[in-house]
């Protein structure tokens, strides 16, 4: 859902611009950094989200589904940590913006 608008942010702040009517986060490293991320989340959560519908599936494999992305998540943030964002790749490009 959120990768087009991070495709086109570009088109979208050339429109905004031209409409006299520009979106400050559009130009801003760090929202853009932060929506990068975001891509990324929902991305894999989209993911998560497929395997469940299924029919005829069983609490267990249910169970074993979560568990394995809650340990995803455990060697994201231990990955995030250091600096290493090789699992989020749109955010891995802007791993050089400073927080305040």
């Amino acid at each position: 859902m959120l990768k087009p608008l991070y495709d086109l942010r570009n088109k979208i702040a050339d429109f905004t611009q031209i409409k006299n009517k520009p979106l400050s986060g559009l130009s801003d490293p760090k929202w853009i950094c932060d929506l990068a991320c975001l891509v990324n989340l929902t991305g894999y959560l989209n993911d998560l989200k497929l395997k469940f519908p299924k029919q005829g599936q069983l609490i267990n494999d249910l169970y074993s589904h979560l568990k394995s992305f809650q340990n995803k998540i455990r060697l994201w943030e231990a990955q995030m940590l250091p600096g290493d964002g090789y699992y989020f790749t749109t955010f891995s490009a802007y791993e050089n913006i400073a927080y305040a």
